[in-house]
């Protein structure tokens, strides 16, 4: 019966994945990866069968337990994002421990039900094996050799190749994660190459960076919704450049590409080059500016999208607001932020807001006054999901719409602020359980954010509003490193020559797409996007990997 359970998942788990990788090498005459992917494979057949019948139980256990773990990790992973777990994915679970607290209080009900599935047929393996035949505990080396075969295909294919099945795929991707991630600590930087004279804008920056906001969710880019009133009242200081499209469909690595200026032409980053180039930070004291960063999600020392503690220490200033219940923190920061610009100095104030992240609840307070109109109907909202959907759109009417009631009044003619969030949110799209990091045709709407300017500065805001006037709906986030450089003064010839057009420039004829994987892994693609998925918020739209041409 062991053997039977083994076999059945082998061939549940792995087979159609399995005729895909090989379809796909023989397209490329990979003959070589071939025989290497087919000899692994079946020293992993063989290894899933020898477990169940191992005399020791102090071999046999520990096995069994590591591909139940595998079994049960890729069961819950196919029914919250409907892909089984890829090398991308499991590098992703590594970096954003972080968010563990609120992956379980919003996926509790998946992860249970799988557990229970994995003890149910984890019973007959565990078990001494009955009956008369046994196999000794030196056998035990065929599924830890397999182990160590998957893990080296997939490193040395950077993840490309990964279709083995999930009992043994799932630790092996997790132990070659742990190799891949980039430890940035202790770099050398080298020193901001401008030497030239300064010429600042403005006095006063914030960069605002929100989390898991959708660009057309919001009233101001969606007149069918109300859930910015405060916003759509501040027209006349806001130059609006609605849906633009975010740098990649995952936090760490969208946030990252804004902190280094990394554009298109650098990515995917396999020599991870932007480890070896000035940060926004020495941008920032070069131009004589002071840095402040406000965080909203983590205290100083335990850092997020692949932020150092050697970057951190950069930061003049590094403010957390971790207080709780969560939805308390963005107005927090809000307060915190009104305080600063009272400043009398040249700053550039970062905010790191927490934003709408599952579960949506934690966003907005319960006795909030706002009834969140239905979504419109479609065949992948159920009455769980429609609930959901009606809780982000709550939860940007607080966590969004209430901040800025808060922050507009205190912008001034010195001031510029610049909004985005790093991703869009799915809400379903597609059918999966998550809103973001998508691996397989994500939802376009993962990377729909909303990007506008707010400044009383009657010149630069006038400037401001007739670019986003000409390029509406067509900025990207690869803009906005530049604009914060042209913003602190250095010249517009040379920032575009090193990082590219600003929002005062946008090139609203280009093709617009976002990175799907991590920015530093040569497997990862870019999705372009469809210039009329935007314009709504409730139309399903997904993207497939395409190369990028800019």
């Amino acid at each position: 019966m062991s053997l039977s359970i083994l076999i059945g998942i082998f061939v549940f788990n792995w087979w159609s994945l399995a005729v895909e990788e090989v379809d796909g090498l023989v397209w490329f005459d990979r003959w070589r990866e071939i025989e290497v992917y087919l000899f692994v494979t079946a020293l992993s057949l063989v290894g899933l069968c020898v477990v169940p019948f191992l005399r020791r139980s102090f071999v046999r256990v520990p096995l069994a337990l590591l591909l139940l773990m595998g079994i049960g990790v890729d069961r819950i992973m196919i029914a919250i994002s409907g892909s089984p777990l890829t090398l991308d994915m499991a590098t992703i679970a590594i970096r954003e421990t972080g968010m563990s607290d609120g992956f379980f209080r919003t996926f509790g009900g998946v992860v249970a039900i799988n557990l229970v599935l994995v003890a149910v047929i984890s019973l007959p393996i565990l078990l001494r094996p009955a009956g008369p035949f046994h196999l000794p505990s030196w056998l035990g080396l065929f599924p830890v050799t397999a182990l160590a075969g998957v893990a080296l295909v997939i490193y040395d294919s950077r993840g490309e190749i990964g279709a083995f099945p999930s009992p043994i795929s799932v630790p092996a991707q997790f132990l070659v994660s742990q190799f891949l991630v980039p430890t940035n600590e202790n770099l050398q930087r080298p020193a901001v190459a401008y030497a030239g004279p300064f010429h600042p804008k403005i006095k006063k920056i914030v960069m605002v960076v929100d989390e898991s906001v959708r660009g057309n969710v919001l009233g101001i880019n969606n007149p069918e919704l109300d859930n910015t009133p405060h916003l759509s009242n501040a027209s006349e200081i806001l130059a609006n450049f609605g849906v633009a499209i975010s740098g990649a469909n995952c936090s760490a690595d969208s946030r990252a590409m804004m902190r280094f200026g990394l554009q298109p032409r650098n990515l995917p980053d396999v020599d991870q080059v932007w480890t070896r180039i000035p940060t926004l930070w020495q941008y920032v004291k070069a131009a004589g500016f002071k840095s402040v960063f406000l965080d909203a999600w983590y205290r100083f020392g335990t850092f997020h999208s692949y932020m150092t503690n050697q970057e951190a220490l950069e930061v003049d200033e590094y403010k957390t607001v971790l207080g709780h219940p969560y939805y308390n923190r963005d107005m927090d920061v809000a307060s915190e932020l009104v305080e600063l610009l009272k400043r009398d100095e040249p700053m550039l104030i970062y905010v790191n807001k927490y934003g709408t992240h599952m579960p949506y609840t934690d966003s907005f307070p319960p006795d909030l006054d706002y009834v969140a109109p239905e979504p419109a109907a479609a065949p992948y909202l159920t009455g769980t999901r429609r609930e959901s959907v009606r809780n982000y759109r709550k939860a940007l009417r607080w966590s969004v719409d209430e901040f800025f009631a808060t922050i507009l009044p205190a912008i001034d003619d010195e001031t510029v602020l610049i909004y985005t969030s790093d991703h869009g949110e799915a809400l379903y799209e597609g059918n999966a359980e998550w809103g973001h990091c998508s691996e397989v045709e994500p939802a376009l709407s993962e990377a729909y954010v909303p990007l506008f300017v707010a400044s009383r500065q009657p010149d630069l805001l006038r400037e401001f509003q007739g670019e986003a006037k000409r390029a509406y709906g067509r900025a990207s986030h690869f803009e906005i490193f530049p604009t914060l450089l042209e913003l602190m003064g250095y010249p517009s010839a040379w920032v575009d020559e090193h990082y590219g057009p600003s929002l005062l420039d946008v090139p609203a004829d280009r093709k617009r797409a976002f990175l799907l994987g991590p920015l530093y892994l040569g497997s990862s693609q870019w999705v372009p996007d469809d210039p009329s998925a935007a314009r709504h918020g409730d139309e399903p739209q997904t993207g497939a990997p395409a190369p990028l041409s800019q």
